[in-house]
């Protein structure tokens, strides 16, 4: 998907072609705003291009869970036949299906009434990102963390 024609042989032009790393962009201004908008067109069909991927995704994964739904429900149905009639195990040479016997499983009708015993605690603990910074702006040295500037691009 292509929004904008870009310029892929100026923007490449400042791409070392083995490492794929940025050669010197010093220019003059003029060229420096040829090489802007070219990437700023570059970005906007890449936009697109990710919009496009994204959305598809989406409906993908709708389609992946519409499916895994069909499937349980068709599930559910074989086992209510086997069930009905009474039938623990059928083969036709190519599919076989067995009924298994039914294995337990909990289901907690009132927590609080389960006696401690049966309760363990989980310990999260991470970093208060928030507080930390606001410290280390009022002043306040902390090890292992600094704080970093960096800068922005609003592209409209």
């Amino acid at each position: 998907m292509e929004l904008y024609k870009t310029n892929d042989e100026l923007i490449n032009s400042y791409i070392d072609p083995e490492t794929g790393e940025i050669i010197e962009v010093k220019t003059s201004e003029e060229q420096a705003k040829e090489l802007v908008i070219a990437l700023v067109k570059k970005i906007k069909n890449l936009e697109a291009k990710h919009a496009v991927f994204k959305a598809e995704a989406d409906r993908l994964k709708d389609e992946a869970s519409y499916t895994k739904s069909s499937i349980d429900s068709a599930k559910n149905f074989l086992k209510e036949v086997l069930e009905m009639n009474d039938i623990k195990k059928h083969s036709d040479g190519v599919h076989t299906v067995t009924l298994r016997k039914p294995t337990p499983s909990l289901n907690v009708l009132d927590e609080s009434e389960i006696p401690t015993d049966y309760f363990k605690e989980t310990v999260k603990v991470s970093i208060d990102k928030k507080q930390l910074l606001n410290d280390m702006k009022d002043g306040k040295e902390v090890k292992g963390a600094k704080i970093e500037y960096k800068s922005g691009l609003l592209i409209k």
